[in-house]
């Protein structure tokens, strides 16, 4: 792990020290020696000399001095070999608690054990919540005994409401509209009370919940400015961002769980759903499939996903090598009109599913745009399946049949005649069938003689014992012959 100047210094707090630190960052990656011929320094390492091979003072001849960039601190009466131990101790200790942070991450530890590893660098008190204000985890060490909003959130898991009503300022005064995924410093709502430093954690480049530190010790204000931010790296890979709590799942992840039919019924399926009912609104939906005829490939479809997220913050995933979307009905042409800025009219094709409000049809509305990409065939423009109902439900209906075997048995009959005889007995039945059982019209249809299909027509009576004059036989006949 890369170390900066702020943390080298709390890390040696306990020696007589003087620091001139501007512009930190985490930049260190490892050790070398100052001498006072030294050309140059190399900007990734930190050097330890004594300081009249840096600053031409004799005040501080006696002392040893680490130097990083246009940063240093001074030690005064500190053995070297000492010194030079706890420089390499710390690298030692972070380098340690790196592992540990990654380790638990890979191993998908809850929020809590992860948080709780962050308070061995930190010494601030931390928390994590989710959008509606529901605290995840927290550490209260060090935590201010007069800070009533503290107290708060640890008797009722969530965030006090001034946090969310009130308006935010930077310690300065400036307004803060928004986080972002960078940590910045933001005023207490309690008067009087430390500062926190706050930023989003992202999830599929959608903020999902919220890490903020509580700067009682602000003397470590720097040093927690930069560890928040390698810390959050971390916390995204905990148990709850992937299994447990919906609300810190982006909503891509979710839609993939429904697509995946990994979501099931229950307080977390409906949690799961409420939450993606919330991002396109009130009312039904549909699920799009969005192509570009002439573009195939990666760039086009990543930065379309981009572009959707970023501007019209409708839910919408990379599947299957397609773009998937959910379309409220309220803004199907506030939408469609996006879409039209973005890609030539004759390249862009979208396939629409039947609308619905339920997330757990998710798998159907996906059948539903692949079959209306099949029935469109590439065509550009906007396909609704409802263009498409009529062979859509015989698709439906005729898969069902199959698989329940609920055609008429003269079919499999004639299907057994035909591979043991050769004849095409089942072929003349439908052809039979469908010009209205007229002897004539089929002969000419099927380039033969008439009595041949009187023949034929007999012999299927015969084998099946089918009626053409029973009304309902007929018409279970034709239904049969038209889904299969």
């Amino acid at each position: 792990m890369k170390l900066s100047m702020s943390m080298v210094q709390w890390y040696l707090r306990d020696y007589m020290q003087k620091a001139h630190i501007q512009n930190d960052s985490l930049s260190i990656q490892g050790l070398r020696f100052l001498s006072g011929n030294m050309p140059r320094m190399h900007a990734d390492f930190m050097y330890l000399g004594e300081a009249s091979d840096y600053i031409s003072d004799k005040r501080y001849d006696q002392a040893y001095i680490i130097v990083h960039r246009e940063n240093y601190i001074l030690f005064f009466q500190a053995d070297f070999e000492d010194l030079l131990n706890g420089l390499l101790a710390a690298f030692d200790f972070y380098g340690t608690w790196e592992h540990e942070m990654a380790h638990a991450s890979a191993f998908g530890l809850s929020l809590q054990k992860i948080l709780d590893l962050s308070h061995e660098v930190l010494y601030n008190p931390v928390t994590v919540m989710d959008l509606e204000g529901n605290i995840v985890a927290l550490n209260s060490l060090d935590v201010p005994e007069d800070d009533l909003y503290w107290r708060y959130k640890q008797e009722n898991g969530q965030e006090h409401p001034a946090i969310f009503s009130n308006q935010w300022f930077t310690p300065e005064g400036a307004p803060v509209r928004e986080l972002s995924r960078t940590p910045q410093l933001v005023q207490n709502v309690q008067q009087g009370q430390p500062p926190l430093i706050m930023m989003y954690l992202f999830q599929d480049e959608e903020p999902v919940a919220v890490f903020y530190i509580l700067i009682a010790n602000r003397d470590l204000l720097t040093m927690d400015m930069q560890l928040a931010g390698e810390i959050s790296k971390y916390l995204i890979f905990s148990e709850e961002f992937f299994k447990r709590n919906v609300r810190l799942r982006s909503t891509e992840k979710l839609m993939q769980e429904f697509l995946d039919c990994r979501m099931e019924h229950g307080a977390e399926g409906e949690s799961a759903a409420e939450k993606l009912q919330k991002s396109v609104g009130d009312g039904q939906w549909r699920l799009a499939l969005l192509r570009h005829i002439s573009r195939k490939d990666l760039i086009f479809s990543k930065s379309m996903l981009r572009m959707l997220k970023n501007e019209t913050k409708v839910p919408c995933i990379f599947y299957r090598d397609d773009i998937l979307l959910l379309i409220p009905e309220s803004r199907q042409a506030e939408i469609l009109e996006f879409l039209d800025r973005q890609i030539p009219s004759d390249s862009l094709f979208l396939a629409m599913s039947m609308p619905t409000t339920d997330f757990f049809s998710l798998p159907l509305r996906y059948e539903q745009t692949v079959f209306t990409v099949g029935q469109a065939a590439d065509r550009p423009g906007v396909h609704k399946c409802e263009a498409f109902a009529f062979p859509y439900i015989k698709e439906q209906i005729s898969q069902m049949l199959s698989a329940a075997k609920f055609r008429h048995p003269a079919f499999a009959i004639l299907e057994e005649y035909d591979r043991t005889h050769h004849t095409l007995l089942r072929e003349s039945l439908s052809v039979f069938l469908n010009h209205k059982c007229s002897i004539l019209d089929t002969a000419k249809a099927m380039y033969v003689h008439r009595n041949t299909i009187k023949y034929r027509i007999a012999r299927i009576q015969e084998l099946t014992g089918i009626s053409f004059e029973d009304e309902q036989e007929l018409q279970y006949l034709c239904l049969s012959d038209w889904l299969l």
